[in-house]
Parts: C-alpha cells; sequence; structure tokens
C-alpha cells in the first residue's frame, strides 16, 4: 500500500538537481541517493529520506536516556504526515551559540517541527516537566553521561515508565530549493513534546526538566543531589564530604609548620568542602555554588582540581598530589617538599 507522495511523474532531472545538491554537501555525499524511495513531497516542502536507522536506533536504547521510539516504527511516514499537515514552528540560521532565529525561509538553514501531534502512536515519552524550585525535583538523582561525540550531559533521572506519545520533532537541513519548495534533509527526528525548545539537555535541570527510566544501569549510576544539614549542604557520592571535626594532618617529618597546618584546618574545618569554600570553585557566592551543586555541576574531578589547586596556592614550593580512593571512600591529599620525599598527609572523607 503507498503512503507517500512520490514525485511518480516527475523528469529524471528533478532527483538529478537534488543528487547535486547531495554531491556538493560534506555530510551527505556518498552516502544517500536522489531517487523515488528517497525523494517525497510535503505540503510545501521536498523531503530527503534515506535509511533512519541511526535515528530509530539512537532512540531505543534504554541506556541512552531520553523518550523511546517503538521499535519498528514508521519514521518516514511520521515525518511526512508531521510536515504535510503543520507549519513549521521555527526556522533558523547558523549553528550552536551563533544560532538565531529567522521568518523569512529563504534566510533559513534550518527548518523545525518542534512537538507537534504526528497523529500517529510514534513512541514514549521520558521526559517530564516539574517544578525546578520544589524539594521533590531537587531530590531528583543526577545521572552524568556522554554521547557518541563526548560531549557530557548531567540531567536529572528518575526511576518508572514513560508514556505513549504521538507528538514528534522534526528538524530538517535546508539543501536548496525547487522552484517555491524548499528541499531539507533530516538533521534529527524525536518522539514528545516536553523539552523539545531546550537544545542543550545541560540546560534541561534548571527548567525542571527530568527523565524517567527503566533502566537499573542508568538508576545505580545515578548520583543524589543536595543533602540538607544544619551548617553545610553536601553533595551525595563522589559530590559529597562528610564532616571530620578533628582533621589529621600525618607529618612524620615536619614538613609543615604548624602556622601551615593551621591554614589547612581553617580552610578545611570540618574536613570536608562545603557551600563556605564557593571561592575555590571560582564562584562568587554560596547561592551559586548551591545552584551548581544542584545542577550537577561539581563532580568528583571538579572537586579534585579545585582542592589540587587551592593547596598549590598555599604552599608553591611543595608538590601537591590529591587521589581519589572509591573502594575507601575518600579523597587523599598529599603535599611533600620538594628536597624530601615524605610527605605530609590528610585525608577528606566521602560519604556514599
Amino acid at each position: 500500500m503507498r503512503y507517500l507522495r512520490i514525485f511518480e511523474n516527475l523528469e529524471e532531472g528533478v532527483y538529478q538537481e537534488i543528487q547535486s545538491m547531495i554531491d556538493n554537501n560534506q555530510f551527505l555525499k556518498g552516502k544517500v541517493k536522489a531517487d523515488n524511495s528517497t525523494v517525497f513531497e510535503a505540503g510545501d516542502f521536498i523531503l530527503l529520506l534515506g535509511d533512519l536507522s541511526h535515528i530509530t536506533d539512537a532512540h531505543v536504547e534504554e541506556t541512552i536516556p531520553g523518550s523511546k521510539f517503538n521499535k519498528g516504527v514508521d519514521l518516514k511516514k511520521a515525518i511526512i504526515n508531521l510536515v504535510s499537515n503543520n507549519k513549521p514552528t521555527e526556522m533558523t540560521k547558523g549553528f550552536g551559540p551563533s544560532e538565531t532565529k529567522v521568518t523569512n525561509p529563504d534566510e533559513a538553514e534550518k527548518v523545525k517541527w518542534l512537538g507537534l501531534d504526528s497523529k500517529t502512536d510514534v513512541g514514549v515519552e521520558n521526559v517530564q516537566q516539574s517544578d525546578a524550585n520544589s524539594e521533590e525535583f531537587k531530590s531528583i538523582n543526577v545521572y552524568t553521561y556522554k554521547d557518541s561525540r563526548g560531549n557530557e550531559f548531567n540531567i536529572k533521572v528518575k526511576q518508572g515508565e514513560g508514556e505513549k506519545t504521538t507528538f514528534l520533532s522534526f528538524i530538517g537541513a535546508k539543501l536548496g530549493k525547487i522552484g517555491d519548495k524548499i528541499v531539507l534533509s533530516v538533521m534529527t527526528a524525536f518522539p514528545g513534546k516536553n523539552g523539545v525548545s531546550i537544545a542543550n539537555r545541560n540546560e534541561f535541570i534548571k527548567n525542571g526538566l527530568y527523565f524517567t527510566t527503566t533502566s537499573k544501569e542508568v538508576i545505580e549510576m545515578s548520583k543524589g543531589a543536595v543533602v540538607e544539614s544544619k551548617t553545610l549542604k553536601y553533595l551525595k557520592t563522589f559530590e559529597s564530604f562528610s564532616i571530620n571535626e578533628n582533621l589529621e594532618i600525618i607529618d612524620h617529618d615536619d614538613q609543615l609548620e604548624e602556622d601551615e597546618k593551621n591554614r589547612i584546618k581553617q580552610t578545611f574545618p570540618y574536613g570536608s568542602i562545603d557551600s563556605e569554600n564557593y571561592e575555590l570553585f571560582g564562584m562568587s557566592s554560596e547561592e551559586e555554588f548551591n545552584q551548581s551543586v544542584e545542577y550537577g555541576e561539581i563532580d568528583t574531578m571538579r572537586i579534585q582540581s579545585a582542592i589540587t589547586s587551592a593547596i598549590e596556592d598555599m604552599f608553591p614550593n611543595y608538590e601537591v598530589i590529591c587521589s581519589v580512593y572509591h573502594g575507601d571512600e575518600k579523597l587523599s591529599v598529599s603535599i611533600t617538599r620538594e628536597d624530601t620525599d615524605s610527605p605530609a598527609q590528610f585525608n577528606l572523607n566521602i560519604e556514599i
């Protein structure tokens, strides 16, 4: 059964024109051929839709946080119906930080249909909206992962099933025009409607968005948000240091003078990192530090780097090494004078 409006009556020259666009595009050249199995008319647009498995597969794996396409979904049909029956929600030019909205189609480099009803069951919505300032939202764990390009993201995750959805987003890149119709290739598509206007997932937390997942691995690898104390705010897992009121500095060979030891104890009076140490993280206030904690921006490496830099500033003529021992649940700090081999050491305990 045919469900697509294919250019059945057009001359071969139309496909040759689109093929020329493909051959002049570094991302498409050699990867797709313009013919009646890939070129479709959809309202005011012409769509170049080749193999879309890289999109559907990316939104099927449970260990990749996000809304999921149904296995076997006919994504071509869904995209064509979406574009045929709806006006674009926005058009933009430029990429990354320089991307801006435009109203003139001739200026557009991307054309977007965001969070619209495709009238087709396409998948499961795993992005949920909440109040970013609520205690319930703040208590949701943070999960850190990297995409295929190595970009790191911090998102909130909660165990649970998603909701079936017919809502779909499609973003097309303009290749050119044939007559009065803009030719688009696929940039991406994804199911659901929550958070569709936010391009960077690292912005999800501040906007009150979190992900539901049934992946045991994701839940186990997620980290707690803020745990309240009467005097301090702590980060859980690798972002949380427990109070150690009697910070013990082991210094058998008297590497440090007494006033130098006192300087360390004044910096870490409880053997922990808290909001009062906001300046160690290059922040201007405790409020900014606590907000970064909530957003999951203070991770193990940042803590290790901040402590190392702070102690190196205190002791410019010493070698400073900070090591995280996951099994021992502590961060070990050693300070060694250049002309000796025996370091002064102390530990900052880590609670899990």
